[in-house]
């Protein structure tokens, strides 16, 4: 079973397992609502409420093998209510824009299975289950790493870090849906044909499902070459839109904060750099207004966590602590193989550490 990820609003923290759902407020008595689910827990988010959340959990190919089933679980603190969403492909991740979920998949045309699509859908509209196809977009490339972590919105315009990797000479050959000036990025000379990777910045219009992607360039405007894999291993949340800027933590250990509007993209600090030896169990990153928290899980040092605070404007570290006797819980007794998937910091950690009435 692969449970683990945890949500932390102003009015408390939930988490689920196989048969249950979780909910702890202050000054409440915990809340265990029986909810029986699949297995695996793809994804999880708040709505505006702060209290009612939304699991996606992947139920594995029917048993035709034509179709895919997706558990979709709402609670609003009281009681669970799920959906079984029939589809044809995973969802990959989904968007929460006010009461609303959109969800993402890679999916194909249904006559060739080569050709590789993203459709956008919605899951719930107004807190009300209510599956719909929005739009679907050719996938520029052919990575798979469309949604990496989950995205931030505002004015339901969505914002996320993409990976986009193939051959260059193919792509002179394909993708009518590219109404964006990306394809002198995707056929620059540099790549000589060759297989490579760019990152990109998407923004999508959680109404029309409309699509604009750019190329994280330098303050040349040039694009800059990211590891693939190491994009892969990002992380950026909810919270990570401010305004027109985009904040996330680079799979190297580093915090970059990335222009909407023009793609430019400057790294605030390497904070935790590795060349090498990294991994996605390493980074969990919570981003508020000012500042992100870094849950570090070092790999050299598998019983050693940390918590670096981190200030978006300066990427300067504001203070670092030891998490002490994770490796009794981690590591265990026996077969323990017990890993760190999440990480939820509370909101108003800042005024409770500081001693501040909140």
């Amino acid at each position: 079973m692969e449970y683990g990820k945890v949500s932390w609003t102003s009015k408390g923290l939930f988490f689920a397992d196989k048969d249950n759902d979780y909910w702890l407020a202050e000054g409440q008595k915990p809340k265990v609502v029986p909810s029986s689910k699949v297995d695996t827990q793809d994804t999880l988010g708040v709505l505006q409420d702060n209290i009612t959340h939304v699991s996606v959990y992947n139920g594995g190919f029917t048993e035709d093998g034509e179709g895919y089933n997706e558990d979709i679980v709402l609670f609003d603190g009281q009681k669970a209510e799920k959906h079984r969403f029939l589809t044809d492909h995973p969802v990959s991740s989904i968007s929460v824009c006010g009461s609303s979920v959109y969800a993402y998949q890679i999916t194909d045309d249904g006559v060739n299975i080569s050709k590789e699509l993203i459709r956008f859908s919605s899951l719930i509209v107004d807190n009300h289950y209510l599956p719909r196809t929005i739009s679907t977009h050719d996938n520029i490339l052919s990575s798979d790493n469309v949604v990496i972590s989950n995205p931030s919105c505002n004015n339901d315009s969505i914002v996320f870090i993409s990976s986009q990797g193939g051959n260059s000479s193919i792509i002179k050959q394909k993708h009518n849906d590219l109404d964006y000036d990306l394809r002198r990025f995707l056929t620059a000379e540099d790549t000589k044909g060759e297989n490579f990777s760019y990152a990109t910045i998407e923004q999508w219009d959680a109404k029309t499902g409309n699509r604009r992607v750019l190329p994280l360039v330098d303050e040349e405007a040039r694009p800059v070459h990211f590891h693939e894999s190491q994009i892969g291993y990002s992380y950026y949340d909810s919270h990570s839109l401010h305004g027109d800027q985009f904040y996330w933590w680079y799979g190297d250990g580093g915090l970059l904060r990335t222009d909407v509007n023009s793609g430019k993209t400057v790294r605030l600090n390497r904070t935790h750099y590795q060349k090498d030896n990294w991994s996605r169990s390493c980074f969990w990153a919570s981003f508020s207004d000012k500042i992100v928290d870094v849950w570090y899980h070092h790999i050299n040092e598998p019983d050693r966590v940390t918590i670096t605070r981190q200030d978006l404007d300066t990427g300067k570290t504001v203070n670092t602590i030891e998490v002490k006797g994770l490796e009794k819980i981690i590591h265990g007794a026996g077969d323990s193989n017990t890993i760190d998937r999440s990480f939820a910091v509370n909101p108003r950690a800042e005024k409770l550490i500081s001693g501040q009435k909140v």
